[in-house]
């Protein structure tokens, strides 16, 4: 193979290099001339694991391939130059730019051709199903990819026609699983539990999954889904089992923790874990263990006199003394003192319609994410600046602040949505499809652990 060079701009200063032949092959003694006007000593990398501390050094590359090369003078970080080299073959050859090929990384894959006299080069690459186009096209010297399919071996192939001689180039690369965020998402049949469904989440988008489970010991649909550490609470409405919680990392049901009575939903702050129904708040410490609670216990730990219209829906906490709280036809913001005792109680949105769902609250972005009449509603905590969003229907909401996103199920379809923080509450982006699923909906949940 021969090189091909890509030079990189030098730092300011007095450190600077030159290199001949300009394209040079694999095998073949590359001359670097030291250009730089000061400097005793010098510090040579060349790329591939070799060094040298010679004012003007010569090396011999023994694999093509594209490297970089640092000089540096006097040991000092602040006077170096980068420039990179491409070593060609004597046939046309292919580069990946890593050695390990990661799910649903990209990668760049390149065709190097020895053509210092500037002969017709044309390309055609074959790609497996598997592999998604970031940059480029199949006609490309390069193009960028990523790999949707992991724990596989794949092929990708490159004719190249040069000087009007075509030469197939295979590899054969290997695509190691990588650990992910995820979102849960919980499906019923028959108003009973179907499966909890895993979905990983990358930035260049969505694979298919195969991390679902399914608990034929659960009666209820999980309406509400929590995530705290490695464990995931379902809060059940119409199940005996009020709480009860999923080992995510083994993907293991614990028992009823909570009691018989069904819940309407719950959330963690702190070091709490707040628990209601459509009577009373409660408020347990954290972590829970797997236990079944008796009525005077779960009584003993009631925490809020919230009026029990407020508790039917779902409650949403924004700062210890400040919760959301939906009913069938409003929005309301609840003001508590420290011992859950209500202070204020606001109606801060309204629906004609009287069809109001699931919310979520962003209290650092200052913002609440409603579904109203099925359409997403996007408003400031005050109620004010409510802009709708009515280009998607939605169910159910998960906030994920890590990522910038919340998460809306439509029918069996999830999609996601930037969160906005602009003045006039306007989602910027058109929502981006994320995966669908065989069974209806219930409850989705972002993971934030790498799993």
């Amino acid at each position: 193979m021969l090189f091909a060079i890509c030079l990189a701009a030098c730092q300011k200063g007095t450190v600077d290099f030159s290199f001949s032949p300009a394209e040079p092959r694999a095998g073949e003694t590359v001359i670097f001339s030291n250009l730089s006007t000061k400097g005793d000593k010098f510090a040579w990398q060349f790329g591939d694991n070799t060094v040298s501390t010679l004012k003007t050094p010569s090396h011999v590359y023994t694999r093509p391939g594209t490297y970089t090369i640092e000089l540096m003078a006097d040991s000092s970080r602040h006077k170096t130059c980068l420039k990179q080299i491409t070593i060609f073959d004597t046939v046309p050859s292919m580069q990946v730019s890593t050695d390990s090929i990661v799910y649903m990384q990209e990668v760049t894959l390149s065709a190097l051709v020895y053509n210092p006299f500037k002969k017709t080069v044309s390309y055609e690459w074959t790609l497996p199903q598997d592999a998604v186009i970031v940059n480029g096209n199949t006609s490309s010297e390069k193009l960028t990819v990523y790999f949707n399919k992991a724990d596989v071996s794949t092929t990708v192939q490159v004719v190249i026609t040069f000087n009007g001689i075509p030469t197939e180039v295979k590899k054969e690369l290997y695509i190691h699983r990588q650990p992910a965020q995820g979102l849960l998402i919980a499906t019923a049949a028959d108003n009973k539990f179907k499966q909890l469904v895993r979905q990983p989440l990358f930035d260049n988008g969505v694979a298919v999954t195969d991390e679902y489970v399914e608990f034929d010991e659960m009666n209820g649909k999980a309406d509400r889904m929590l995530v705290v550490g490695d464990l995931l609470y379902f809060f059940c409405s119409n199940s005996d089992n009020a709480l009860s919680t999923i080992e995510l990392n083994q993907l293991t049901l614990s028992p009823c923790l909570l009691g018989s009575q069904p819940t309407s939903g719950g959330f963690c702050f702190g070091s709490w874990l707040y628990w209601y129904n459509g009577s009373a708040m409660y408020r347990f410490s954290m972590p829970l263990t797997p236990k079944t609670t008796d009525a005077d216990e779960i009584a003993g730990n009631k925490w809020s006199d919230i009026d029990a219209k407020y508790l039917s829906k779902k409650v949403c906490i924004a700062t210890p003394q400040m919760l959301f709280a939906a009913t069938t036809d409003s929005l309301y913001r609840l003001s508590l003192d420290n011992s859950g005792k209500v202070t204020e109680c606001k109606s801060i949105y309204g629906s004609k319609e009287k069809q109001l769902g699931d919310f979520e609250v962003d209290a650092i972005g200052q913002r609440i994410y409603l579904i109203d009449n099925r359409n997403i509603v996007v408003c400031n905590l005050d109620g004010s600046n409510a802009k709708a969003y009515e280009q998607i229907e939605a169910e159910t909401i998960a906030l994920s602040l890590a990522r910038g996103v919340f998460y809306v199920n439509s029918g069996r379809e999830i999609l996601e949505l930037p969160l906005t923080y602009n003045p006039q509450n306007a989602i910027l982006a058109d929502p981006a499809y994320i995966c669908t699923v065989d069974d209806d909906i219930t409850a989705i949940c972002f993971d934030p652990a790498e799993r």
